[in-house]
């Protein structure tokens, strides 16, 4: 790789790295090159005309060799380790302890030689191409001994091409958009609806097939906020129906209409079709690529990374044991792996869980300054458990797989204290584009329980994700997280794959943190958003006590003049003047304000312009066209399990003894029904209840009908409601129409008015006829059918004369009680 070319686009500031280098003339330094010997002494910054002395070969003698000179006493001033231009491909991870710390009035530098940058390569240069005979596309290929035998194998590939200033990531062959046919009865993990995964599904015929290498197919199955990784164990052709090898996080169904998630299928070689394609076979070791228009054999070079990691600091909280006063300079840092696990990869929002190229525990004052973190497999750099003081300044990152810079550990608690809590650290003045790459949910900037985080200055763009996300606490309790500051950052363009996150995303009470000046537009849906959950400021669950103030937002999808807040203590805010929903073009947008949010201009990257990246084939798919699931349904629960509910229907507020599922207690016919155990002291007096919201029956005449019955010796009440939720303004986001109610002495009721007593222990037939749509009367008619062959029925009016459309059902155990219904033979008619 001809490095120098970085220097014409003056991605250094040649005269501030001089200066840096000139003020402290007394200052040991070491010199490594490309060109140089480990056995030297590292004094001279190029060979000597004898070749008996000159530049160190390597980082870890450098680093070697400053740890002696301390620990001869030999310097008492700054150390300074000049790297020579050129690309240093590390063996290992490079990892720095107590022993080499500097301090205060001597810290430790490594930085790129003035006017030179040095980078940093955790990949190996991929050699020895062939081009394949007379192959359309034009085919290369080249066997790589190590991974014909088992001792390599990666998941990202990066091309240069002569003259241009970056790598940038290529991409394996996919199969998708699709879409997840239905579920099967698995066995689902005990969990809120959304986290009740499974480890198999239904897929629609040829959608996956028996492909080649079947072990290396990844299947990437979206959420709402979020993406699963998973491994196929077994496909079953036959019957249509995949199974993993272990279940996801979150569960594959929920959020999207008829269940049918979106999936792409990854690495599956018989799709290997489109220039830019490159394939792994990892049986006989072959690497394959198809070259884009203008790439040649002699014009491309590749890597192809071995190194998760390519810095670890290493200190330790006993004590506490920082390692300090480190300095990282101008420096590159490329090509790092990412493997994924046996049991593929799912986890929470924001993926801090991932690992970073550079990672750091129990640093204190540790210096990030303008140097480039590209083509990571996930995070750039994370500033974790023990983090003091350290920064992350001027910086530029791009093509990540995940995001760019974290500070914190999901792990910590809430309540973390010195020296674990990570305190008054620094993220200043980087631009972070293009993250994300392979780990949709990964923030560009992420920041758990932390405290004097100074977030400021930064331009954050181009992600599928969530821009800034500062706490980690699900309520408003109390936690050591405060005294943040979220300062005239510029967050655009995000959001671009999945839902529910915005630009600033915060969690947590956080007292004392001041949310100020910053620009934040284009948070708008992809064509796979589950809804449209794009935000700007986005206060989320339990986010209390911020000072907000002089913050613009516009082409925000999701309220676009509102902070959204949810499920928090809003009235411990101090909201101020905010510029919400104004654009660029309108008189009153205030253009002083949104000039000074982004990096400064000493900061900046003229690189960026010639910034070219391929972008992730993801955001050309579109959804299959699906055939309509039917409206009408007739559910006997015989295919059921024991203890599940019905496929589309959600059992809510269940606890303790409270409980709806399938039961072999009793039934009309065959042997299962639906079960509803009520029980006293619930928090709710609706809870438990059963719903299901995807009717959207909005014209035409309907027919519901179900068989009752009540528990002969713990009889129960069950409410059933019929809801329209298709007008957002509604009271409650509902209209309730026709509404019955069953009680436990037996009375069937409309309203407040008495049809008839069902006795306990015997079934009855309940019929429900209405039609909607326009010029339809608003009114319903119910027959119930009792076990002695009378028949008792009604005319009623709507609950609400605004019931315009049937969308949900509910039937709700409604009462503060121990008790016991049953219902089975569920059936809806409509007209298709």
């Amino acid at each position: 790789m001809k490095v120098s070319i970085w220097i014409l686009m003056g991605v250094i500031l040649m005269a501030a790295s001089v200066h840096a280098v000139g003020v402290d003339g007394d200052a040991a330094r070491y010199y490594v090159s490309t060109q140089g010997d480990d056995r030297w002494s590292g004094r001279l910054p190029e060979p000597n005309s004898k070749r008996t002395d000159g530049p160190l070969a390597s980082l870890e003698r450098a680093r070697d060799a400053v740890r002696e000179l301390r620990k001869k006493g030999d310097s008492t001033g700054p150390v300074r380790v000049l790297l020579r231009e050129g690309v240093y491909h590390l063996r290992d991870t490079l990892v720095f302890g107590v022993e080499d710390s500097g301090s205060d009035t001597a810290p430790v530098i490594y930085q790129s030689y003035p006017g030179e940058r040095a980078f940093l390569s955790g990949g190996r240069v991929i050699g020895e191409w062939r081009k394949v005979p007379n192959s359309k596309p034009e085919r290369w290929e080249t066997v790589i001994d190590d991974v014909k035998g088992g001792q390599w194998h990666f998941r990202q590939l990066f091309a240069q091409r002569k003259g241009e200033p970056f790598y940038s990531r290529r991409f394996r062959p996919c199969k998708g958009m699709l879409a997840v046919a239905d579920l099967t009865w698995s066995p689902q993990r005990k969990s809120a609806p959304h986290r009740a995964a499974q480890d198999d599904f239904v897929f629609f015929p040829g959608d996956l097939k028996n492909w080649a290498n079947l072990d290396d197919v990844e299947v990437v199955a979206l959420h709402s906020w979020s993406a699963s990784r998973l491994r196929i164990a077994n496909p079953d052709m036959q019957k249509n129906i995949v199974k993993f090898t272990a279940m996801p996080t979150f569960r594959i169904g929920s959020w999207y209409k008829d269940e049918r998630n979106p999936y792409y299928v990854e690495n599956v070689k018989e799709e290997l079709k489109r220039p830019g394609q490159w394939y792994l076979d990892r049986p006989t070791g072959t690497l394959i690529y198809l070259p884009l228009p203008g790439e040649t054999l002699q014009n491309t070079t590749f890597v192809a990374p071995k190194l998760e990691r390519l810095i670890a600091v290493k200190g330790g909280l006993d004590g506490p044991r920082f390692v300090q006063n480190i300095t990282f300079e101008s420096i590159g840092f490329l090509h790092t792996e990412w493997p994924l696990p046996l049991n593929g990869y799912d986890t929470s929002q924001g993926q801090p869980q991932l690992s970073s190229a550079i990672e750091v525990t129990a640093g204190k004052r540790l210096r990030f300054e303008r140097c480039i973190v590209a083509n990571t497999g996930a995070y750039g750099i994370g500033l974790g458990v023990g983090s003091q003081e350290c920064s992350v300044v001027g910086c530029l990152m791009y093509d990540l797989g995940g995001g760019g810079v974290k500070v914190g550990e999901s792990s910590m608690n809430r309540n973390s204290v010195y020296p674990v809590l990570p305190t008054g650290n620094v993220v200043e003045n980087n631009t972070i584009t293009d993250t994300g790459r392979i780990h949709y949910s990964a923030n560009s900037i992420w920041c758990g329980v932390v405290k004097g985080t100074r977030i400021r200055h930064n331009t954050v763009r181009n992600n599928p994700y969530t821009g800034i996300a500062v706490g980690w606490c699900w309520d408003d309790g109390p936690s050591t997280c405060g005294e943040n500051l979220i300062e005239r950052n510029h967050v655009h363009h995000i959001m671009q794959l999945v839902q529910d996150g915005g630009a600033i995303y915060t969690l947590g009470r956080q007292p004392g943190t001041v949310i100020r000046g910053n620009l934040l537009h284009d948070s708008v849906p992809s064509q796979f958003a589950c809804s449209p959950g794009q935000c700007g400021l986005y206060f989320d669950e339990g986010s209390t006590g911020f000072l907000v103030e002089d913050n613009i937002q516009y082409n925000v999808a999701y309220t676009p003049r509102e902070i959204v807040h949810n499920k928090n203590t809003a009235k411990d805010h101090d909201i101020r003047t905010n510029y919400l929903g104004v654009s660029p073009d309108a008189a009153n947008f205030p253009r002083e304000v949104a000039s000074r949010a982004g990096v400064e201009s000493a900061y900046r990257w003229e690189l960026l312009d010639r910034l070219r990246l391929l972008p992730d084939p993801v955001h050309a798919m579109q959804w299959p066209t699906l055939p309509p699931l039917p409206k009408s349904f007739t559910l006997d629960f015989e295919d059921v399990p024991v203890g599940f509910c019905p496929r589309r229907f959600a059992a809510n507020g269940v606890s303790g003894k409270a409980s709806i599922g399938v039961s072999e207690d009793t039934a009309k016919l065959g042997r299962r029904s639906l079960k509803f155990v009520d029980q006293k002291g619930l928090p709710r007096i609706f809870y438990p209840y059963l719903s299901r919201m995807d009717m959207d029956v909005r014209e035409g005449p309907v027919e519901f009908s179900f068989d009752l019955k009540q528990d002969k010796s713990l009889p129960g009440r069950l409410w059933v409601e019929l809801r329209d939720y298709s007008d957002k303004d509604a009271p409650g986001s509902y209209y309730a129409g026709p509404s019955v109610g069953f009680l436990a002495d037996g009375q069937v009721m409309i309203g407040k008015e008495r049809l008839t007593t069902a006795p306990a222990g015997e079934w009855c037939r309940v019929l429900i006829r209405f039609s909607v749509g326009a010029g339809q009367l608003k009114q319903w008619e119910i027959q119930v059918a009792l076990p002695d062959g009378s028949t008792a029925e009604r005319k009623a009016p709507y609950l609400k004369q605004e019931f315009a459309a049937f969308t949900g059902l509910i039937f709700s155990a409604d009462a503060d009680a121990e008790g016991m219904v049953y219902v089975d033979n569920l059936s809806l008619k409509v007209v298709e």
